[in-house]
């Protein structure tokens, strides 16, 4: 969704992404989505042109807890869809750790490599 829309050419490019990718998690699809409605000219007005985006977000929800199971948000960012691609990149790296340390505390630190999984996944 955009605030401005200048014309259906980035709608259409986001629905095709959507639907060209419905092998992937939602998180992806998403994802790739709002990849596509920038390259396809973002948000724009007519009587002003170009309009940056400045904040983007998605939230996911798998049906296995009440919270969303992806989350992410950028504010105030000068190119928030390649950085909440890199944090939803950051979040999965980090799923495993989350789910160790969360339903098999006592193997957060083990042989498994969770602790590199942590280091791995920083931000």
């Amino acid at each position: 969704m955009g605030n401005y829309m200048d014309g259906p050419g980035p709608v259409k490019a986001m629905a095709k992404a959507l639907e060209d990718n419905r092998g992937e998690a939602m998180d992806e699809r998403l994802l790739r989505a709002l990849e596509a409605g920038k390259a396809a000219g973002g948000q724009g007005q007519p009587d002003i042109g170009s309009i940056p985006e400045s904040w983007a977000m998605i939230q996911v929800f798998n049906g296995k807890q009440p919270w969303p199971a992806v989350d992410v948000r950028v504010d105030f960012d000068v190119e928030p869809v390649p950085k909440l691609r890199r944090l939803v990149t950051q979040l999965k790296k980090m799923d495993k750790v989350l789910h160790t340390m969360s339903f098999d505390p006592s193997k957060t630190f083990d042989v498994y490599g969770v602790v590199f999984d942590m280091y791995n996944a920083q931000v």
